[in-house]
């Protein structure tokens, strides 16, 4: 969306707004959408490089968990700023 400002230091106001959401996004699709899949994709097709994981891969499910945790504090975060 294009803000047309009448100076320089009103348009420094939307700056932490656009980071803030900027970081909202790029944290979900990194770490809310795809690192679920890149996780099951490697249980389910490459066995042999699962169990090469040893016992840290019973840890990736529960640091999913705290992704989606994290992803809710974010959006909180969002909504009480506005």
């Amino acid at each position: 969306m294009y803000v047309r400002c009448s100076s320089h230091l009103s348009c420094l106001v939307h700056v932490p707004q656009v980071c803030s959401t900027a970081f909202a996004s790029l944290f979900f699709a990194t770490r809310v959408a795809w690192m679920p899949y890149a996780i099951m994709e490697l249980a389910n097709n490459h066995p042999k490089k699962w169990k090469g994981l040893g016992l840290a891969r019973y840890s990736l499910y529960p640091l999913c968990a705290l992704q989606y945790y994290w992803f809710y504090r974010i959006l909180l975060m969002l909504t009480r700023k506005r």
